[in-house]
């Protein structure tokens, strides 16, 4: 924050900063993250078999997500399933025409898993089974596993927006009056004023849980209302001082 007039009568203040933008830039990738996880991994995964009177196994996998619904044939004669830890791969069915994923995304491999892949393998293994249906569910799961970086990357963005891009403070013995605006990207213009017989003092203010790299404000203490911070955070402690003492001295 500057001081852009300083007269025995009037004392105005401006800021212009990209706090904001640097906020909203630093959270985005982890909502981006976290929304990718819950798109791609937050699937409904089905595995439909049957015996035909020939005895041949044939399968289709259905894959239900956010982004809509896909049917695949599994090609091949499947022979047999099982389960493969190395970088979350899951069940694996091996095929005459190769090895097929069950899922089509990266997890946590556990016992859900080695009964799906048990379940796959008796019905493979009994001839007088028709009928196999299994299905794996990661939609709860995974939105979960999304929420955790989904969440504090909205709640940075959040605070990032709530820094105004704009300030402008002016004291005016003319008026009586102390008129503040705030700029904001997303809420528009916020317009505030007080008297100035209601200002107690002003102060600078360190915000909390920023003691290894401390970060303040200036605020004025009024009597008829709660403390307002005039300036954006900064970590320029000095440069908050000096509009302590150019208020003061206006007063």
């Amino acid at each position: 924050m500057h001081i852009t007039e300083q007269t025995p009568t009037r004392l105005t203040l401006t800021d212009h900063n990209r706090q904001w933008l640097w906020g909203t830039l630093f959270g985005l990738p982890f909502m981006m993250v976290g929304l990718g996880i819950a798109v791609v991994a937050g699937n409904l995964t089905k595995l439909e078999c049957r015996r035909t009177p020939s005895h041949q196994i044939t399968c289709q996998r259905t894959i239900t997500g956010l982004l809509g619904t896909k049917t695949d044939a599994i090609l091949g004669r499947v022979i047999r399933a099982g389960v493969v830890t190395d970088h979350g791969t899951g069940v694996v069915l091996s095929t005459s025409a190769g090895q097929i994923e069950l899922v089509n995304h990266r997890e946590f491999v556990g016992e859900r898993q080695i009964r799906i892949a048990a379940d796959i393998n008796a019905f493979i293994n009994d001839s007088q089974q028709m009928q196999l249906r299994v299905q794996q569910d990661d939609r709860l799961e995974e939105v979960a596993n999304g929420a955790v970086f989904f969440l504090p990357g909205i709640a940075v963005i959040l605070a990032a927006l709530s820094i105004p891009m704009q300030v402008f403070c002016q004291l005016d013995k003319t008026t009586g009056q102390m008129t503040l605006k705030r700029r904001y990207r997303v809420w528009g213009t916020r317009t505030a004023t007080y008297k100035l017989t209601d200002i107690q003092q002003a102060q600078i203010v360190q915000s909390p849980g920023s003691s290894r790299h401390p970060v303040y404000v200036v605020q004025v203490e009024l009597k008829a209302a709660k403390p307002t911070a005039l300036s954006p955070p900064t970590r320029d402690r000095q440069q908050c001082q000096t509009i302590v003492n150019a208020i003061h001295t206006f007063q």
